[in-house]
Parts: C-alpha cells; structure tokens; sequence
C-alpha cells in the first residue's frame, strides 16, 4: 500500500472533517496561543495522517471479523482460512528475519575473525622475516 495514498476511508472521513471547518476550535492547552497552527491547506494532509494512525491501532476479533465477512456475503470459513494463511505468512517473515539476521551476526564475526588471522599471520611473517635479515646481518658482520 502506497503510504501517500488517501483510501475511500480517509478522504470520506477528511471531507467530513472539512465540512466542520468553521466550527473546529484549534485551541489546545499546550499551546501558548490560541492562534490556529495549521493551515487549511494542511488539514487533509493531517486528518488523512490521523485516520491512518487510528487504522493502525485498530484490531479486530475473529467474530467481528466474521460479522463484516457476512455483511459482505462471506462464509465464515473463508474467513478463518485467510486469518490463518495471513499469520502462517507473518511468521515465516519473522523466521527469516531472524535466520537473516543471525547469518549477518554470523559471517559479520567471521570477517571479524578472519581478518584478525590475516593481520596476526601478516604480522608473524613479518616479525620473522625481520628476525632473519637481523641474524643474517649479525652473521655477514663477524
């Protein structure tokens, strides 16, 4: 769902809203002044906001889900069907968000480790190569 799109919902809800423009207060306690802070311009944007908020907020119980099902002649059992493929869904997203963020930690820690092996086997190499040319030059000065 494109988030700046308007559902049928909102823009009804928005243009009843618009239609009681003249009679909104826009006082509110926590403003210092009673002066509206919003534009006109502004209110669809901040009621179509607002209904999308409440949208969220909004969960609804197997037998309500029934009862609109009904009203739009659709057998309860089709119902229960699409609650269960939707959470069958939901989980085995959750799964792989988990799988997928356990195999980031995981070759994460592998770089990690890998890279402290190059750089400690980088170093060996060079500490010693280093002991070598001392004790060669120790040796060719005798």
């Amino acid at each position: 769902m494109n988030p700046n799109r308007i559902s049928n919902r909102e823009q009804q809800s928005v243009k009843k809203l618009l239609k009681c423009k003249g009679k909104i207060s826009y006082w509110n306690p926590l403003m210092n002044d009673s002066k509206p802070q919003i534009s006109s311009e502004q209110l669809p944007e901040v009621f179509a906001l607002a209904a999308r908020l409440q949208e969220q907020q909004e969960h609804y119980s197997l037998s309500e889900l029934t009862q609109i099902g009904a009203e739009a002649n659709i057998q309860p059992e089709f119902i229960h069907q699409a609650v269960q493929q939707i959470q069958a869904t939901q989980v085995k997203q959750s799964q792989t968000r988990r799988w997928q963020q356990s195999l980031k930690v995981g070759l994460i820690s592998f770089g990690v480790v890998l890279g402290l092996g190059v750089s400690a086997g980088y170093a060996a190499i060079c500490g010693s190569t280093m002991e070598a040319e001392t004790t060669q030059q120790e040796q060719s000065s005798w």
